[in-house]
């Protein structure tokens, strides 16, 4: 087992939060599929778009400063808003 970190998606107020999570699994699309059915236990909620790293949320994936501001918000404040629909 293996210890993997998943960022997905919660939508909330029309808005995007990038949140994350850590999950013990043997491969990480077991771990996606593990983050999906906890957050739905605990929220009633999808967590959408689960990831391994924070960068398949961005457009630009070479935005390294925006990548770290991201990952030091989930850090400070448990999520990052990373858009509004």
């Amino acid at each position: 087992m293996k210890t993997y970190t998943i960022y997905y998606v919660e939508k909330r107020n029309r808005a995007e939060l990038l949140k994350k999570m850590e999950v013990e699994a043997k491969t990480a699309a077991e771990a996606k599929k593990i983050c999906k059915e906890r957050f739905y236990e605990k929220t009633k909620k999808n967590a959408f778009r689960p990831q391994t790293s924070v960068k398949a949320h961005m457009w630009n994936k070479d935005d390294t400063e925006r990548i770290a501001k991201i990952e030091a918000e989930i850090e400070k404040d448990g999520y990052s808003i990373i858009g509004h629909y």
